[in-house]
């Protein structure tokens, strides 16, 4: 197999233009060669038409209807996915010498992927996973994921862990498949919390996964992302802040740009210079500013 078995999957649905736009163009504009592979339901005709026009093989499934609270509805949404997820590389992951799960909205690529997985995944690595570049016990949200979920044991060590993103990881497809399905055995433990970066975290720390998974430094090139660097005190940060280049992010001091950039709208300095990068007219660029929830004081990530 090579770049043109590559995939890049993920789940889609009931959102416009401007969820989508840099991540699409990006794609496009990488030089990824392989297939893009959306799981969706309830896409508006022309958001349909315009993904079809980049190259995205699109596969309907059954609508969830959101209901309940704001974290009810993120909470069921991303178990939905991540089932959908594990049903189709478990029944396609054959297909493919690659797969790349990355969140949508505030994710793109400056780079080939492939190109990096070609040089990175050799001998026993498998997986390959981005780093958040902070602790998990430095930053509340991730570490209250892990310790309402998981025993008093596993919270205290795995909170001295450095915090793995559940948006931006990729691997061969029996590996990938084994890291979804863990995952969706550990949402039958919990009703009431956002399941999934806590359990990438946990998961590959486990035995069987540490040897295979790779966590690259910024320095490598893989990924960065954004919440860190515009967010916790520097002090907190695992790697040197990235340089921002016309628009174009790299790590500090390095001619060669990140092959993904994620969580660029959560750094105020980032938001806006890359992602007007990849606007090509679908939608308007956006006023500067950040976006605030209904209370007026949390950040929606969302809007």
């Amino acid at each position: 197999m090579d770049a043109t078995n590559d995939l890049l999957l993920g789940v889609f649905a009931n959102v416009d233009f401007s969820w989508i736009e840099a991540y699409m163009v990006s794609i496009k504009r990488s030089g990824f060669r392989g297939r893009k592979i959306l799981l969706v339901w309830s896409l508006a005709q022309n958001v349909r038409q315009q993904l079809i026009e980049y190259g995205f093989e699109l596969i309907d499934v059954e609508q969830k209807a959101p209901t309940g609270s704001w974290h009810e509805m993120h909470k069921n949404f991303y178990e939905y996915r991540d089932t959908l997820a594990y049903q189709f590389i478990k029944e396609r992951g054959h297909e493919f010498r690659y797969i790349m799960w990355m969140d949508i909205r505030d994710l793109i690529f400056q780079t080939d992927p492939s190109i990096w997985l070609e040089k990175n995944l050799v001998g026993d690595k498998k997986i390959v996973i981005a780093t958040e570049s902070y602790l998990i016990k430095n930053e509340q949200c991730n570490d209250n994921w892990v310790k309402n979920i998981f025993t008093p044991e596993t919270y205290a060590r795995i909170r001295e862990e450095e915090a793995l993103n559940g948006g931006t990881f990729a691997g061969t497809p029996a590996e990938m498949a084994e890291i979804f399905r863990r995952t969706i055995e550990i949402c039958k433990w919990d009703t009431h919390q956002i399941v999934e970066q806590a359990a990438l975290n946990v998961i590959a720390r486990e035995d069987d996964f540490k040897g295979i998974t790779v966590v690259p430094r910024l320095s490598e090139g893989f990924a960065v992302v954004g919440y860190c660097f515009g967010n916790l005190p520097n002090h907190f940060w695992l790697d040197p802040k990235p340089d921002l280049r016309n628009g174009i992010l790299y790590p500090q001091g390095s001619d060669t740009p990140f092959c993904i950039v994620h969580q660029y709208d959560r750094n105020r300095d980032w938001k806006y210079p890359v992602g007007d990068v990849y606007r090509v007219g679908l939608t308007p660029k956006r006023k500067p500013g950040i976006n605030y929830a209904a209370d007026g004081l949390t950040i929606d990530w969302w809007g």
